[in-house]
C-alpha cells in the first residue's frame, strides 16, 4: 500500500506565479510592462512549452537529470547541484544527523553519498519555490523532521506534513547552526536567506531564490534566456517576482557578515574573505535586455 505521503497531492505554483506577473503589471512602469511580457513570452515558447512535451516523453531534464555529487566545503557544510541548475545545502549536525535544504529529488547515487556522511535527519523547505522534492524524501525516510519558516507553512502543508516552523524549533537551529534568519523583504512571495555557522565557527551566508551565479552559456538556452548569467539577480526573477530592487537587502546580508562562504540555491558559492563585498556587488537590472 502506498504511504500517505506518497499520495499527497503535487503542488504546482502556476497560481503563485499568474499572481506575481499580475501584481508586477501594476505596480510596474511601462518599460517595466514590456520586459515582462517579453519574459514571459519568452520563458513559455521557448523553455516551458518544449519542456512540457519533453516531460510527457519522459525525456525531460527533471526526467532525466542525475544529481550532481556532493560537494563539501565545511566540516559541516555540503551541497549537491540538481536539475542542472538548482542547489540542496546539507547541514550536519555534531551527533550526525542531517538536514537537507532544498532537498534534491531522491536518487540512489545521492542516497549513498549521504549515507557516508550520516543519517538524514531532516528537511528545511526554504521557500515555496523550492518545496518540490520534500515529500519524497519524507516518502523515503517517515520519521525526519519537515520544517519551514512560519509564514510560508500553509502554503507548504498540502504537498508534505511540517512538523514545525523553523523559528518554533530552536533544538533544529542549535544543532545544525542555524544562526539568523532573514525574510526577503523585496519580493511578492515569502522567501529566506540564513546565516548558517561553519565547523571553524565562522559565518556562512545560504541565499535564497532569486539569486545566482550561474556562468553563461549559450549551450544552456533555457538558464540563459532566464538571466543565471554570472553574479546577478535573474531577469525572470527581477521581472516576475521582485516587487522592487533588492540592494537594501544585499546590503543588510552583508553586514551580518563577515563571511567565510555565501552559498546560492542556483550556482557556485562565493568563498573567501571579500564574500561579502561580492555579495554588495551583485549586478541588479530590472531590464529583460541586459546581459
Amino acid at each position: 500500500a502506498k504511504s500517505r505521503e506518497s499520495q499527497m497531492p503535487r503542488v504546482h505554483r502556476e497560481s503563485m506565479v499568474k499572481e506575481c506577473a499580475s501584481a508586477a503589471w501594476r505596480e510596474g512602469s511601462w518599460m517595466d510592462r514590456i520586459n515582462l511580457v517579453v519574459n514571459m513570452m519568452v520563458s513559455v515558447f521557448l523553455v516551458f512549452l518544449p519542456a512540457m512535451v519533453a516531460d510527457k516523453l519522459k525525456l525531460g531534464w527533471r526526467e532525466t537529470a542525475r544529481n550532481g555529487d556532493v560537494q563539501q566545503y565545511f566540516e559541516n557544510i555540503f551541497q549537491i547541484e540538481y536539475w542542472r541548475s538548482c542547489c540542496c545545502t546539507v547541514l550536519r549536525s555534531e551527533s550526525g544527523g542531517l538536514l537537507l535544504l532544498a532537498p534534491p529529488p531522491v536518487q540512489p547515487h545521492t542516497l549513498q553519498q549521504l549515507a557516508a556522511l550520516g543519517k538524514v535527519a531532516g528537511v528545511l523547505i526554504p521557500s515555496t519555490s523550492h518545496d518540490s522534492n520534500a515529500w519524497a524524501w519524507k516518502d523515503q525516510f517517515p520519521d525526519i523532521t519537515v520544517v519551514c519558516p512560519a509564514s510560508i507553512r500553509d502554503q507548504i502543508e498540502p504537498s508534505v506534513h511540517v512538523d514545525a516552523a523553523l523559528e518554533d524549533s530552536d533544538d533544529l537551529r542549535r544543532s545544525y547552526g542555524i544562526l539568523q534568519i532573514f525574510p526577503a523583504p523585496h519580493t511578492r512571495y515569502d522567501d529566506f536567506a540564513f546565516v548558517l555557522r561553519s565547523s571553524t565557527q565562522g559565518r556562512v551566508l545560504q541565499l535564497g531564490c532569486g539569486f545566482g551565479t550561474m556562468p553563461r552559456s549559450l549551450l544552456r538556452p533555457g538558464v540563459f534566456l532566464a538571466g543565471y548569467t554570472g553574479q546577478r539577480e535573474f531577469r525572470m526573477f527581477s521581472s516576475v517576482f521582485a516587487s522592487r530592487s533588492p540592494k537594501a537587502f544585499l546590503e543588510q546580508l552583508a553586514q551580518a557578515g563577515p563571511f567565510e562562504a555565501v552559498l546560492m540555491q542556483h550556482g557556485p558559492p562565493l568563498q573567501g574573505p571579500d564574500a561579502a563585498q561580492r555579495l554588495r556587488n551583485f549586478r541588479v537590472n530590472r531590464n529583460f535586455w541586459s546581459l
